[in-house]
């Protein structure tokens, strides 16, 4: 869930972690939604878009998946 507060936090500190990680090969699906989200969107920017999908608010099948994925 993005919203204020610690889940805000640990968003912020992933994104400035993985800006880190310009030479490695990854790439991040953000599952959730919440109101936060733009702060969140804004701490992702400097990240290339090709690494990131945003899928939004899933159902617990959809989060499975995403795990699984």
């Amino acid at each position: 869930m993005m919203r204020p507060g610690d889940k805000l936090s640990s968003y912020l500190i992933l994104a400035d972690a993985l800006a880190l990680l310009a030479d490695v090969d990854w790439h991040l699906t953000l599952v959730g939604d919440g109101n936060a989200r733009a702060e969140v969107e804004a701490a992702f920017a400097s990240i290339p878009a090709v690494r990131l999908s945003w899928a939004g608010a899933q159902s617990s099948a959809g989060v499975a998946a995403a795990l699984d994925a």
